[in-house]
């Protein structure tokens, strides 16, 4: 990985035989061979990337998650300024990202099929199974609430960001993509008065109509999830650790302007 890594320096861009084998180590390192069955690199679909539950199958759309890489580095020069020597980063951060945003999916099955517990997890996973099988429009309009999707955008994106550090990505850049990060964590939760945060989760759950709430609820009063544990599934926060995440934002705003 340093040796694809420092190429990133030189403005190489990511080819396919880079992401099989980031693919590759990251299964074999969480013993996860028995989740994917195959990868492919399709152009004709409509996603960016997408993990089969059902075959096991990886699915990347090259050609589309490069647009949108180049879209991404568009938005953040606009409004930071960027050197645009620098745009070959930015194309492998966001493919990174969705790499890894893919790879948590493979895990998030492996997790929900190798425990029996009745946690918060398990109960989250099953839920998003259901609604996106109910209704899959409904899962493509409110894609972003769902808890399994908010896990893989966050851990995505801080995997991702930690393996740009080891490039020679000036500071100013670094902090850039570490607000992606940051604004991955908060985003969805409304702070509504100084005691009440709506999460992600309450969203998704008022938008279907469901009424697993009081369920979610006792499951996370009887969990021990971190803060970030707990945002990482779009479920409750505190006002204060709600407060820190808009301060670490704040900060990091100011230190690239």
């Amino acid at each position: 990985m340093i040796t694809l890594l420092n190429k990133f320096d030189d403005n190489y861009i990511m080819k396919e035989k880079d992401i099989l084998s980031i693919i590759s180590s990251y299964i074999k390192e969480n013993n996860l061979e028995a989740y994917l069955k195959d990868v492919s690199f399709i152009d004709n679909t409509n996603h960016l990337g997408y993990y089969n539950v059902k075959t096991n199958e990886l699915v990347l759309n090259d050609e589309r998650i490069i647009k949108f890489g180049y879209r991404l580095f568009d938005k953040l020069n606009n409004k930071f300024h960027l050197n645009e020597d620098n745009y070959s980063y930015y194309l492998n951060f966001y493919y990174l990202y969705i790499i890894f945003h893919e790879l948590t999916h493979i895990n998030q099955k492996a997790k929900f099929e190798k425990s029996n517990n009745d946690d918060l997890f398990n109960y989250l996973y099953e839920l998003c199974m259901k609604l996106h099988q109910n209704d899959v429009m409904f899962y493509s309009k409110n894609h972003d609430l769902f808890p399994m999707e908010i896990e893989a955008n966050n851990k995505g994106l801080l995997r991702a960001y930690n393996l740009m550090t080891y490039t020679k990505l000036p500071l100013k850049e670094c902090r850039v993509i570490k607000l992606q990060y940051i604004h991955s964590l908060i985003k969805n939760y409304e702070r509504i008065n100084n005691y009440r945060i709506i999460t992600p989760i309450e969203k998704l759950l008022d938008a279907s109509d469901a009424t697993e709430i009081r369920r979610i609820n006792e499951l996370l009063d009887n969990s021990r999830l971190s803060k970030i544990e707990r945002m990482n599934l779009g479920v409750g926060i505190t006002p204060r650790e709600y407060d820190s995440i808009i301060r670490e934002k704040a900060k990091c705003l100011i230190k690239i302007k």
